[in-house]
């Protein structure tokens, strides 16, 4: 199961839209709230994604899709 931050961090990198060259400046360059702290930590945690096989030549792969998909919200009501 993901974490927190790595559920940010690949939702982040879906946005994209294809594979990035440099992951931690795209990151904190496109969150919209504080999430990471620095570059390294952003650097450290795509190494274990890609360890873990999410991540594959900085793009999302399909297993990460797989993984996130119980998390999606498919029904909301905002008040």
């Amino acid at each position: 199961m993901t974490g927190y931050k790595e559920f940010e961090l690949i939702r982040t990198l879906l946005k994209a839209g294809g594979p990035l060259s440099d992951i931690p400046a795209y990151v904190l360059k496109n969150m919209p709230y504080y999430v990471f702290r620095s570059e390294a930590e952003v650097r450290e945690l795509s190494a274990q994604l890609e360890e873990k096989g999410f991540l594959s030549g900085g793009a999302v792969t399909q297993r990460a899709l797989l993984e996130i998909e119980p998390l999606r919200v498919k029904n909301a009501v905002i008040l």
